[in-house]
């Protein structure tokens, strides 16, 4: 195949064909808390915060669910006022968005040609007389409204084109008469300019119906849907979420879910018919894995297929053709990016820069390393009071060893010395002899 290439240049006005008439169409997000810096007007807290160990004082902090009433009421609270804010943030985004995508706008495409003849040299035909043909595509969005269309006049760039539509192009050509390059692609590239069409030439060997292959760049992307989940839901294509909200309200409005379980729903006659045969007995089902089932009735959209003929007589200005294609598009709100940036600010789980809040969890870890410390002081007193000569000897072995370690000398078995046995060895044997004979060349020189 051959690439097809994207023109830049404004169209020449076409003018509307009078004779063609128009179609007719859970897991919670938690804020783990960390080190920070002093607020600049905090007072000094002692320790410092440098010292402050924020995986210690999870521990102690997991410890102390288990021991304090009210340190466990306190986090029950902390994990309501998180489920809050979520529920907060999903009101906004309700209210604020989503934007408004399904609507369905209007493109318009034309498709003509044009041809040079070998005997008509006025017109620009090729210095070697090859007669050829060049056949266009070109479209943009239909204004909506009349002040649309009045902001619009004489401004193509500021409605939606053919390359901001559509996301593949694909012509084939007559493969008899082009049997080397009869396959013409055009792929969307996040880079490339905006283009109001596409340009095709190739030499003329007579007329055919060349077929236009249109894939659609739909925002967000669709789904069409499968046969019965179209007949459950009573609509043919939409978004993965549009689909998803419908699912939901199908099932709330049937009051499938489970009065005692949230997360499992019961199924219904339509909502069995999306199982497969070997899950028909299935009476309950969660409601993550009935959406894994949805999603399986996901599939992906068909493309448009137009039909074109290519014509190397007659006048050139009254072959085009019309074509209106009604595609869900995005509002000017989506457009600008402020939905955007609402939805960045809203789904954002980092909790704002506070000065007063970073002192809070300033004290809140210190006084957990405290706890800690307190803690660990009270089991030292209390195996101190079960066992107290069983407990000095083994801090004394302990202090023992830790001192050793210190002074570098933890590699000699201090323990095995103090028993016999440990003299009973083979190297006692060799140690001794030459032990006393080290001595015994010692005092050679006093004796001279």
């Amino acid at each position: 195949t051959k690439s097809l290439t994207a023109t830049t240049a404004a169209p020449k006005p076409i003018p509307s064909p009078n004779t063609i008439p128009k179609p007719q169409g859970g897991e919670r997000a938690t804020w783990t808390p960390g080190r920070v810096g002093r607020p600049p007007n905090a007072e000094k807290l002692s320790p410092s915060p440098a010292t402050v160990n924020a995986s210690q004082a999870k521990k102690i902090a997991d410890s102390l669910l288990r021991e304090s009433e009210t340190y466990r009421k306190l986090v029950k609270l902390e994990r309501e006022i998180d489920v809050a804010i979520m529920r907060k943030q999903l009101a906004l985004k309700s209210v604020v968005g989503p934007p408004v995508i399904n609507k369905r706008r209007t493109f318009r495409l034309y498709i003509f040609n044009t041809f040079k003849d070998r005997e008509r040299k006025e017109l620009g035909a090729r210095a070697d007389g090859v007669a050829m043909w060049t056949m266009r595509i070109q479209g943009w969005m239909m204004p909506e409204t009349d002040e649309e269309e009045d902001w619009t006049e004489g401004r193509v760039s500021c409605t939606a084109r053919c390359t901001d539509v559509f996301n593949r192009v694909v012509i084939e050509l007559d493969p008899d008469m082009y049997p080397d390059d009869y396959l013409i692609e055009w792929n969307r590239a996040e880079d490339e300019p905006i283009a109001d069409g596409f340009e095709v030439s190739r030499p003329s060997k007579g007329e055919f119906i060349a077929k236009i292959i249109i894939f659609v760049h739909y925002r967000p992307e669709h789904f069409r849907l499968s046969e019965p989940l179209k007949a459950l839901l009573g609509v043919e294509a939409e978004s993965s979420n549009s689909v998803f909200a419908s699912m939901w309200k199908y099932i709330k409005n049937n009051r499938l879910y489970g009065s005692d379980d949230k997360t499992m729903i019961r199924l219904d006659a339509g909502l069995r018919s999306l199982l497969p045969s070997s899950a028909m007995t299935v009476d309950k089902l969660k409601m993550s894995s009935m959406f894994e089932v949805v999603k399986s009735h996901l599939l992906p959209m068909e493309p448009i297929e137009l039909k074109y003929r290519i014509q190397l007589s007659g006048d050139p200005g009254g072959q085009q053709s019309c074509f209106d294609l009604y595609i869900p598009w995005e509002d000017g709100f989506v457009r600008s990016g402020a939905w955007t940036e609402v939805s960045t600010i809203l789904s954002s789980s980092k909790l704002p820069d506070n000065p007063a809040l970073n002192g809070f969890l300033e004290k809140h870890l210190e006084a957990l390393e405290q706890l800690g410390v307190h803690r660990r002081r009270k089991e030292f007193f209390e195996r101190f009071a079960a066992d107290p000569a069983r407990f000095i000897n083994q801090m004394i072995l302990s202090q023992t060893r830790d001192l050793r370690a210190m002074a570098g000398n933890s590699s000699r078995p201090h323990d095995e010395e103090r028993k016999s046995s440990f003299y009973q060895q083979q190297w006692v044997n060799e140690a001794v002899p030459r032990y006393l004979l080290k001595k015994v060349i010692g005092k050679a020189p006093e004796k001279r």
